[in-house]
């Protein structure tokens, strides 16, 4: 008696295969004949739900020619530069009443958030200290990983997060060597941000959220594929419109030091209310817990007060270009105040040696501290010891008035702007227009400044949310939850 073989009939395979790109070509006709250029992107998903398979792949291809005719003779180069990028992993689903679950299978459910650092440095104090509290903040159930771009960044990074008592590994999102090399040489790292992104698409996307604190990031939103939840905690808490763009709209959710801006970006359809939150205002809750525990000496050793110029690195609104000549020579010749001049860090982005050469015809015999760019122009020693200060549209005036003091602000462009909101901080002193007058309004702003002090109360509460506890701990519970409600919503439309 033979055993007869019974056919068990197999069903096929079913995938879902998505394909999408983008791509750009231009030529330009130069001295020596047509020099042209092509970049392409091409991203493709294929996923099968049968066996719980996805595979991915990222192309990417930078491409360039010349082409040249003389007397008869033609003649033409080309070059071309492509990578592929491969990701894959396999998925565990089940089903229970009317619930499906579907998760990725690993070693361990943590899930991983991705903080970018791209900005610059000044911006790095906005989110490092939520890095450092997450895994605590989330029992556990998060874990970051840290993102930079030049080589320099991560060092700064590394000696922040030291500070902050964490210690971790941070990845550089690198281009191709010959890029970074020319990057570094010439100095131009500040530009490469939107290349950075697209040259690690596919290791930002296997990511379960995205932590950022800069706008450009929302590139990640426009280029096809899928992208994690991305969310925003502003570098700053203050008026300008740039603050409140249309790119905001792109960000899955927003996490606001204060009401003030959870309110306008309501208010201005930018954000649903679900989807913005108000954590407090990150970066001085760290500097306050940082400086606690510091011993630092005084910035000036001879007991004078200190008048910090503090402008922005705005062409059309900064006040150095017309008012910073008068305010050193009013602060040293009109009073006998200490001076710090320490603009935004990226006014060196459009200075050049000549605009600030005139600061070396003032001696200042001890009373001057001029600051360009260091560290401390961003991480509030000078806000923070500052006795009076004088600005124009920097959001370091609302980190100066956590402490209500004495401000005055510069007009640079003259014109009235008592109802603007962009301008809302300059009701936290008077408002200068004329160069020549900024002496006075210096030497008055200690007597007048009863007028603004509630108003200066009120507002910073607004801006900056309260500082109770750890403003850093409740930014990182509400990212824990946030992604772990992404992950649920997904896994249930998977």
């Amino acid at each position: 008696m033979q055993n007869a073989e019974i056919p068990v009939p197999r069903r096929p395979i079913q995938s879902a295969i998505r394909t999408q790109g983008l791509g750009s070509t231009g030529s330009a006709e130069i001295g020596v004949g047509t020099l042209g250029a092509s970049v392409a992107y091409l991203t493709r998903d294929n996923d099968a739900p049968d066996t719980g398979n996805e595979i991915g792949s990222d192309q990417y291809k930078v491409g360039g020619y010349w082409r040249g005719a003389f007397e008869g003779f033609r003649a033409r180069a080309q070059a071309a530069y492509s990578r592929l990028d491969f990701d894959a992993r396999r998925l565990f689903t089940s089903s229970g009443g009317t619930n499906t679950i579907t998760r990725p299978i690993s070693s361990d459910n943590v899930r991983e958030i991705g903080f970018l650092f791209i900005g610059g440095e000044h911006q790095m104090l906005h989110i490092a200290p939520v890095a450092a509290a997450l895994a605590d903040a989330t029992n556990g159930r998060c874990a970051p990983r840290l993102f930079v771009g030049p080589a320099g960044d991560k060092r700064v990074l590394a000696n922040l997060l030291g500070s902050l008592g964490m210690k971790a590994d941070i990845e550089r999102l690198r281009l191709p060597v010959p890029i970074e090399r020319l990057a570094a040489a010439g100095n131009f790292n500040s530009s490469l941000k939107l290349p950075r992104l697209v040259w690690n698409l596919r290791t930002l996307r296997r990511l379960d959220g995205l932590v950022v604190a800069e706008r450009t990031s929302t590139f990640l939103k426009r280029v096809p594929g899928y992208c994690p939840p991305l969310v925003h905690i502003p570098h700053g808490a203050g008026d300008r419109a740039i603050g409140f763009e249309k790119r905001v709209k792109l960000f899955d959710y927003v996490i606001a030091a204060g009401p003030k801006d959870r309110e306008r970006m309501i208010e201005d359809s930018l954000v649903s209310a679900a989807c913005c939150f108000v954590s407090g205002y990150v970066k001085l809750g760290a500097i306050r817990k940082l400086r606690a525990a510091e011993n630092a000496p005084p910035l000036f050793g001879n007991g004078r007060p200190i008048v910090l110029y503090n402008p922005h690195f705005s062409k059309k609104l900064s006040s150095w270009w017309r008012f910073a000549p008068s305010v050193v020579r009013a602060v040293l010749e009109e009073t006998d105040a200490n001076l710090i001049v320490a603009p935004h860090v990226r006014m060196l982005e459009t200075l050049r040696a000549e605009n600030y050469a005139w600061l070396d015809g003032f001696n200042g015999e001890g009373r001057l501290l001029v600051d360009l760019g260091s560290p401390q122009s961003s991480d509030m020693t000078y806000t923070l010891a500052a006795d009076i200060y004088v600005g124009d549209v920097s959001s370091q005036a609302y980190e100066f008035i956590h402490q209500p003091r004495p401000c005055v602000f510069l007009n640079a462009t003259g014109r009235d702007q008592t109802n603007n909101r962009d301008f809302a901080h300059w009701r936290f002193g008077e408002v200068v227009s004329e160069p020549n007058k900024i002496g006075a309004a210096i030497t008055r702003a200690a007597s007048r400044h009863v007028e603004f002090a509630e108003t200066q109360r009120t507002e910073a509460l607004r801006a900056l949310g309260g500082l109770e506890g750890s403003p850093a701990v409740r930014a990182a519970q509400i990212v824990g939850d946030i992604v772990s409600l992404k992950a649920s919503r997904r896994s249930r439309s998977d």
